[in-house]
C-alpha cells in the first residue's frame, strides 16, 4: 500500500513538471513569434489538436479507469 501511495506521489509530481515545462514553451513560443501571429495561430492550433488527440484517442479515460 505505501508503494502505491509512493508511485502515485511520484506520477503527480512527474505530471507536475511535465505541464510546468510545457507552459514555459508555450509562452517562449509566443514571445518568439509575437511578431508573426499566422505562424503563431498555426503552431498553436497544432499543438492544441495534438494534446486533444493524445487526451481522446490515447485513453486518457481508459487509464482512469483501470486504476479504480
Amino acid at each position: 500500500m505505501e508503494y502505491e501511495f509512493k508511485e502515485s506521489r511520484e506520477n503527480k509530481i512527474f505530471l507536475g513538471i511535465v505541464v510546468l515545462l510545457f507552459m514555459i514553451f508555450i509562452i517562449v513560443l509566443v514571445f518568439l513569434l509575437g511578431d508573426k501571429p499566422d505562424i503563431l495561430e498555426k503552431v498553436l492550433y497544432t499543438i492544441g489538436g495534438l494534446i486533444v488527440g493524445a487526451f481522446g484517442g490515447y485513453g486518457f479515460g481508459k487509464t482512469k479507469r483501470n486504476d479504480e
